[in-house]
């Protein structure tokens, strides 16, 4: 009996401790660790104006960062500075193992600048900066200099965040500029906005102010991660396991209570009044129940910190705990032990109130004996004990139903790739990077171990006003300096780099029928920008005879290395593909996507480049001839890997290298993607060409353990209600074995073979089975149809509306009332339900089997007793 509450509790204190520390680190990781934990932000803010909004406020807590200048390694240098942090409010998030530097001696650097200095340290390795050594004692995560005001990130300002720290100074330093940070303030969302506008009305650049509320991080939390929805999940999950919980204890109760009828009338007629022998119940179930709490509790404690150790030490988990959680966190998840406590009580008391009612015992009533009937009759009756039957068939059927949910809670089998506002939010488990115009890899089908890559050059489209159809005029950004070089990637065998130029156009005198991409400049609006913003030699880039009268054509310039175009050769329809030319830039290469005669081999054409001044303006004007060499045709369904690299998603685009695209003068010529079918020494790359990597080592050991944190509560919670279930089945299979013992020895004494009074018990616990599972398939599809049907209905509201907005409400409704934990789903249920089937069927028999052999000798014995009643 403690067994089943005991598990319950173990089960329910260990999911909701795990969901704290889960929100606990998401928190940290999207909130906190990009935004850092204070509400107010001064940069040369004098003190009177920061008294002034704090006026009012207490307990509220002060730190600094004060800025010293700038630190690095060779010409790379960033700003830098110390913290006066005793409250954590700049929480700076470090990679495993880091802590903040105590010493002046002491430093810790943003991974994306250790990569730029090409630095393959560890944490507790040294590093010189400007002719200083210093110990990296931890490094910063790399989210960090994007999400912060660094001089790396997109919000940078004139007076940045430093991206490198040491500890306090033994000599007093003359800061730069100093930083205060301000918690735990509690500013309404007027406050905050009313900062906001102050920064914008009355400060310079390099002045700033800045407020935020702490609990819209948490509260978006909860919305963007639906944390919401899966507690619930793991709520309704909890309550199926009760229910078989509480049936588990009722089949144990009963027997118990059954047992005590005679003993608790001997009681009544020595004095005992009715309140006094409910007190004594009701001792019993508050003894059991509290034990059965503690153990539980205590168990499931136990299991959370042995779990969160494994998480912390071996796979490396951040090390927020549920029990030194943020207070934002306690505020908006459940209390494991409460949680547990009230999960004992409820099923313990369901348990003793069902079980006393099924009983009717009436301690006031006499006791009668009965008559005795036949043999016939005692055996039919026995046989028809629907109470001990309704139990198991129960058990079984919520097992199979629990089972079922989970299954379709969790698998991609038959899911598709529909939404509809949150509805079907489903994305199967690739692998996917480099997504260039709507195309991608896929690390795993495409079979790559690495890739780097590093941000595409920028580029200003001028859009055409007047025309439709028309292609756009691209300037490319002139201070790109980022990428590799052939150089570069020739170190390395079998990878292939990419790389693209998005500025260049083919010039024709007259129209030509067979290009496309055609650049018309057809509005005065467009053309008056251009002239405006252009450097005075391109100013006349639309008179008469100038590149803006003339027919252009748009035109992709893509980039690979050499190992690329020699697998290009069995693609070749045409020419040849000779990499000295490449290089040299005399030729270049036509990739087609399908076979046509637009384009010769041999013939030359006129190209055109332009880079941006400011935001419409030409810097930059080279005009340039390549020579077709070779022609190659990758249709759709060639090699991926290949057309990805090579062929751009136009009818026709050029492809050479980088060195060739910089011999003729074409500016950001470089490879910005590298992809590894092998692990590579990416400490060989440049510093300079800025790139990262990811690993498809890395992605699926992530994605484990983002699967197995998912489901790790729901095998928890199916393997507790298999446990609890089958209890409650196999304490049913012996308490209808003992009832039957006696009939049952009659039919052995009469010449009834054992097998054949196995097999009876078999078949009847087999039809079981059977109905409990047909039982919960018939739920799950009925659920199914009932979510489909609001499908549907949605379906039909969007393909009927103007604006999302006018049928938000609606939607809202039938995803909350039809919805399963707000999401559609439709799973082929058929080969789970067999196979469910199967293994209920396999359980089942061992299971009768095990109490045929534990009863075995009740059964031999009961023929005496017989005889003795007789």
């Amino acid at each position: 009996m403690l067994f089943s509450g005991t598990l319950l509790v173990l089960v329910v204190v260990f999911l909701f401790l795990q969901i704290r520390t889960d929100f606990d680190r998401k928190l940290h990781a999207y909130s906190f660790d990009q935004s850092g934990m204070y509400e107010l932000e001064f940069l040369n803010v004098p003190q009177d104006v920061q008294a002034q909004i704090l006026e009012g406020k207490s307990g509220y807590t002060h730190s600094r960062i004060y800025v010293l200048g700038k630190l690095g390694m060779g010409q790379q240098s960033y700003t830098y500075g110390w913290l006066e942090d005793p409250d954590g409010l700049a929480h700076l998030p470090l990679e495993h193992g880091g802590r903040l530097p105590e010493t002046e001696n002491e430093v810790i650097v943003p991974r994306a600048v250790l990569n730029q200095w090409n630095w393959a340290g560890k944490v507790g390795s040294s590093i010189t900066l400007d002719g200083r050594t210093y110990q990296v004692v931890g490094i910063l995560q790399e989210q960090f200099e994007f999400y912060r005001r660094t001089e790396l990130g997109p919000n940078s300002t004139t007076a940045p965040v430093p991206l490198l720290y040491i500890g306090k100074p033994d000599a007093p330093l003359e800061p730069a500029y100093q930083i205060d940070l301000y918690g735990s303030v509690g500013l309404s969302q007027a406050e905050c906005d009313a900062v906001t506008e102050l920064n914008y009305t009355l400060y310079p650049e390099d002045s700033r102010m800045f407020g935020g509320r702490l609990a819209d991080g948490a509260d978006d939390l909860l919305n963007k991660y639906e944390f919401r929805y899966d507690v619930n999940w793991l709520l309704m999950m909890a309550g199926i396991a009760s229910v078989i919980a509480v049936l588990s204890i009722f089949s144990n109760l009963r027997g118990i209570f059954l047992e005590r009828q005679g003993r608790i009338h001997l009681l009544h007629r020595i004095g005992c009044s009715r309140w006094r022998i409910g007190c004594m119940y009701a001792l019993e179930w508050g003894i059991v129940t509290l034990l059965q709490t503690i153990v539980g509790a205590l168990l499931g404690t136990l299991a959370y910190l042995g779990v969160f150790r494994f998480q912390v030490q071996v796979l490396e988990l951040s090390d927020y705990s549920a029990f030194d959680a943020h207070p934002l966190t306690l505020e908006r998840t459940y209390n494991p032990w409460l949680l547990g406590c009230l999960f004992s009580v409820g099923v313990m008391l369901a348990a003793y109130l069902i079980t006393g009612l099924s009983t009717r015992y009436r301690p006031c009533s006499r006791v009668t004996r009965k008559r005795p009937g036949s043999l016939f009759a005692n055996f039919s009756s026995i046989f028809r004990q629907r109470g001990i039957t309704v139990i198991q068939f129960l058990a079984l059927t919520l097992i199979c139903t629990g089972t079922l949910l989970g299954y379709t809670y969790y698998t991609s089998n038959g899911k598709t790739g529909e939404y509809l506002n949150n509805t079907k939010v489903y994305v199967e488990p690739t692998y996917i990077v480099g997504q260039q115009e709507e195309k991608m890899l896929d690390m795993e089908q495409d079979g790559i171990a690495e890739y780097y890559e590093t941000n595409s050059p920028n580029f200003v489209r001028i859009e055409g006003m007047n025309t439709e159809g028309q292609d756009t005029f691209i300037l490319a950004d002139p201070t790109f300096d980022r990428g590799l070089d052939d150089a570069a990637v020739e170190q390395f065998s079998g990878v292939t780099a990419v790389g693209c130029l998005e500025q260049t156009f083919l010039i024709c005198d007259e129209p030509v029928s067979g290009y496309t991409g055609k650049i018309r400049f057809t509005a005065d609006e467009e053309k008056q920008a251009i002239v405006e913003d252009s450097l005075p030699q391109y100013q006349n880039f639309f008179e008469p005879g100038q590149l803006g009268t003339k027919e252009l054509y748009r035109v992709q310039i893509r980039l690979t290395n050499g190992d690329t175009l020699e697998r290009l050769r069995p693609y070749l329809t045409a020419g040849e593909i000779n990499p000295e030319q490449l290089n040299a830039g005399k030729q270049v290469l036509l990739v087609l996507n399908a076979p046509e005669e637009t384009f010769q081999v041999g013939e030359t054409l006129h190209v055109g480049a332009a880079l941006c001044n400011t935001w419409a303006g030409i810097a930059d004007l080279r005009q340039l001839d390549f020579t077709i060499g070779g022609i190659v045709v990758l249709p759709e369904d060639g090699d991926d890997l290949l057309r990805y690299a090579a062929r751009s998603n136009s009818r026709y685009n050029f492809l050479t290298t980088a060195q060739g695209a910089a011999a003729v003068g074409l500016q950001n010529a470089a490879y910005t993607q590298l992809i590894c079918p092998e692990s590579i020494d990416g400490g060989k790359l440049p510093p300079g060409s800025l790139m990262t990597l990811i690993s498809y080592k890395q992605l699926r050991q992530d994605y484990f353990i983002e699967k197995a944190m998912e489901y790790g509560g729901m095998v928890l919670i199916v393997v507790l209600m298999s446990l609890l279930g089958f209890s409650a089945y196999f304490s049913g299979i012996g308490m209808k074995i003992r009832m039957r013992a006696y009939e049952i020895s009659v039919l052995r004494a009469i010449g009834t073979p054992v097998s054949r009074i196995r097999r009876r018990l078999m078949l009847d616990s087999m039809k079981l089975s059977v109905l409990a599972c047909a039982a919960a398939g018939g739920i799950i599809l009925w659920m199914q149809r009932i979510m489909e049907q609001a499908y549907e209905k949605m379906m039909g509201l969007e393909e009927s509306m103007i604006h999302y907005e006018e049928i938000e409400p609606q939607v809202e409704q039938l995803m909350q009332r039809y919805f399963l934990a707000n999401r559609c789903w439709s799973v082929p249920v058929a080969k789970p339900i067999l196979l469910l089937l199967l293994v209920m069927c396999t359980l089942t028999l061992l299971l009768t089997w095990l109490g045929i052999r534990r009863f075995r000798g009740s059964i031999a014995d009961s023929i005496n007793n017989g005889r003795e009643r007789q």
